[in-house]
C-alpha cells in the first residue's frame, strides 16, 4: 500500500522545511555583511579624500553627542598635516557580528535592545613623515552599530581628548 498524496505532499513539505531553513540564516548574513563590508568600504573612500566632515556625519549619534563635529575635524587635519598622513589600498577582510558592544565604547553608547555590533577587519597602506617618509601596511578592526536599518561608526572619542 502507497503513501496518498496528501502524506506524500507533507513528508515532502518537512523535508524541503529541513534543507531550506538551516540555509535562509546564512544567506541573510552574506547579504548583510556584504552590506556592511561596503559602508566600511565607503567611510575610508571618503577618510582617503581626507573628508573629515563627511566622514564625522557617519559616527554614531550618540558619539556625535559628546564629540562636535569640529573637534573631530580638528584633531583629524591638524593630525593628517602634522605627520603628512595618508591612507590608500584598503581592503575589507572580514565581517564578525558581535554579541556585545565592545567595551572601549560602552561608556558612550546609551544600550538598547535595538542594537547590533559588527567587528570589520580592515587593512591599509599607511604613508606618514616620522623624520623621513615611511610606509606600512595596517590591520584593524573597525567597529558599527546597527540601530534600525541606519548603521553608524563607532570611534572613540577619547582619542581627541
Amino acid at each position: 500500500m502507497g503513501l496518498s498524496r496528501e502524506k506524500t505532499t507533507f513528508i515532502l513539505t518537512i523535508v524541503i522545511m529541513f534543507v531550506v531553513i538551516p540555509v535562509l540564516p546564512t544567506t541573510v548574513n552574506a547579504v548583510g555583511s556584504n552590506e556592511i563590508a561596503d559602508f566600511v568600504g565607503e567611510v575610508y573612500q571618503v577618510y582617503m579624500a581626507k573628508d573629515f566632515a563627511a566622514v564625522y556625519k557617519y559616527l554614531h549619534p550618540d558619539i556625535k553627542g559628546i564629540m562636535s563635529d569640529e573637534d573631530y575635524i580638528n584633531f583629524q587635519e591638524e593630525t593628517s598635516n602634522k605627520h603628512k598622513m595618508s591612507i590608500s589600498q584598503v581592503q575589507v577582510k572580514g565581517v564578525k557580528s558581535l554579541d556585545k558592544i565592545p567595551g572601549e565604547f560602552e561608556e558612550y553608547l546609551s544600550k538598547t535592545d535595538e542594537q547590533d555590533y559588527y567587528s570589520v577587519s580592515i587593512s591599509y597602506l599607511l604613508s606618514y613623515y616620522l623624520g623621513k617618509e615611511r610606509e606600512r601596511e595596517v590591520e584593524k578592526d573597525v567597529y558599527l552599530c546597527l540601530e534600525g536599518d541606519n548603521l553608524y561608526l563607532l570611534w572613540d572619542p577619547a582619542v581627541v581628548e
